[in-house]
Order: structure tokens, then sequence, then C-alpha cells
């Protein structure tokens, strides 16, 4: 019987806290560290199935939507 690859997708989300003057910091600041990614084991390497997360990182293009202060 023949043996089929079937490619999907899903979205991927992390928040990030950060101390900032501004909205605009705030987004400079989070978006310059590290940012989360997953082990071999994890993403199911070698296995029947895997994972696979991009490394860009995006935010919205309103940083009022990107951005929520919550402290003050």
């Amino acid at each position: 019987m023949p043996k089929y690859r079937v490619y999907l997708q899903t979205v991927a989300s992390t928040t990030i806290t950060v101390e900032a003057e501004d909205k605009e910091e705030a987004y400079e600041l989070a978006t310059s560290q590290p940012m989360p990614t997953i082990c071999a084991q994890c993403s199911g390497w070698g296995g029947d199935q895997n994972l696979d997360l991009n490394d860009i990182w995006e935010g919205d293009d309103d940083i009022n939507q990107a951005v929520e202060e919550v402290e003050g």
C-alpha cells in the first residue's frame, strides 16, 4: 500500500514581558531577545511525525495590538 507524507500547518505564539518607557521600546526589547525553540526530541525528529517552528517571530503591524501594558 502507498505511503503519503501530508503537510499541515498551525500557528505558534508567545508573550514576553519587558520593562520599558513606552510601547515602541517594549516591542524593540521583546523582539531583540532569544525566542522560544523546541528540542529535537520534542520536535519528533526521526519519528513518524515532526514539528518545525520557523525562526522568524513577528508581531502585529499595529503596535497597539502587538503590545499591551500590564502594569503602570
